[in-house]
This record gives structure tokens, sequence and C-alpha cells, in this order.
């Protein structure tokens, strides 16, 4: 389980978090949604160690979790298949072989002539080889293609049957809901609301309706003095 209570954090006294108290059960999927700035990164970066909270606690045991940065760093002059091999465990059920079956990357290549997708594609296996309990993904689905969004989408309710804690952010809100059995929409540091599977059908009209009733007259502003 990850527990949250009471999170706050800023950079160079400007809050990022307010008051983020948020718990998030072993085995589930959490979708983190909101606006570039609402603070998703920040906390997955909390969760993984990487930050300290100024206030409150976020109660992880980050030896048992895995990150996958949205834009993810590798060494130079190494191939793909010598990163796999790299934080593959001898005695982990990973096969390199068997996974490039699924994702298809040229492993023996260096990985500074891959695509902005292949290394993200890369990146997601070397987190199913990690093979830890708590996985964070912070926008997974950036600069794949349809095909590799889809194996994605295969790939996450084996990691949850696997009782793996997952918590994704992603700016394309069908790609939480199809995925997520929970959605955390942050708004400026805060959570707004959470939403359970049975409320995702209208979550997306309540947060478009809202951009619109905001921007509509702005726009037209815009135009009209095009």
């Amino acid at each position: 389980m990850v527990q949250i209570e009471n999170l706050s954090f800023a950079y160079n006294k400007v809050p990022v978090l307010k008051d983020i108290s948020l718990s998030i059960a072993k085995g589930a999927v959490l979708g983190l949604a909101g606006l570039n700035g609402a603070g998703k990164t920040t906390l997955l970066e909390i969760i993984a160690g990487y930050l300290k909270p100024i206030t409150g606690s976020a109660n992880v045991d980050q030896i048992k979790c895995s990150y996958l940065e949205t834009q993810p760093f590798f060494y130079s002059n190494i191939t793909g298949k010598e990163y796999l091999s790299f934080i593959t465990r001898k005695d982990h059920s990973f096969s390199i072989e068997k996974w490039n079956d699924v994702f298809h990357l040229p492993l023996h290549e260096l990985i500074e002539n891959y695509s902005s997708g292949m290394k993200k594609k890369l990146a997601i296996m070397g987190i199913i080889a990690l093979e830890r309990e708590l996985i964070l993904l912070d926008e997974p689905f950036n600069a794949l293609d349809l095909e590799s969004v889809e194996i994605v989408k295969l790939i996450l309710p084996i990691l949850k049957k696997q009782g793996k804690t997952i918590i994704i952010t992603s700016h394309i809100l069908s790609t939480l809901t199809d995925t997520c059995d929970s959605i955390c929409y942050l708004e400026n540091g805060s959570i707004k609301g959470i939403y359970s599977k049975q409320q995702f059908p209208g979550l997306a009209e309540e947060l478009l309706s809202d951009t619109s009733n905001r921007f509509q007259t702005k726009i037209d502003d815009a135009f009209s003095n095009s």
C-alpha cells in the first residue's frame, strides 16, 4: 500500500503540492490526471524517493519501487541488450528474447541511435525486468505508436493480476479510463477529486465542459483581433 498524508511540496517557496492525502491499495491501478504544472510528476518523484516533502509524509518502500520517467535516461555507448542485461537479475523470469518479440527493438544497436518511441519501449521493458511491487509510470504512452499503446494497455492488467501496484500519469484521459481502477485529478497542486471506474463515463464530459466554459470567450476574443 502507498499511504500519503497531508503532503506538501514547494520549489523555491512556490507551492507545487498542497496538503495531499491519498491511499493506494496493493494491486490497484491509479491514474493521475491534470493540466501541465498540476504536480503529477512531482508527486511521483516524492513517492519514488527523489524528492522530500516539506510537510506530511509518503509511506513507501522505495526499494520495491520502479519509476519510468517521461523522458528515460540511458548511458551512452551501450546497446539495448546491454541495458536490459545489466538490470535483469539472474533469478528472475524476465526473458529479453521473448519480450523483444513483443516490442521489436534493434537490441544490438546503440541506444543513442534509437527514436524517442524506441527508447520509451526499451524503458518499459526495463521496468518489467525489474519486477518491483510498485510501478510508477510518468506519461508511459508519450512517443509510442498506436500499436505500442495497445501493447502497454494489454500488459498493465497482467501486472495488476501479479499484485503490482501501479500509478500512471497521462495527458490523454482515455488511456487512464482504459487502464485504471480510479483516477485522481490534480488541479493547482491539490486534489480536485478522486473518481471510481463507475464515474469514468462522465469524467471526460465534466472536465471538458469546464475547459470549454473557461476558454470559449477568450478564444473568440483572440480570433476577433486576428
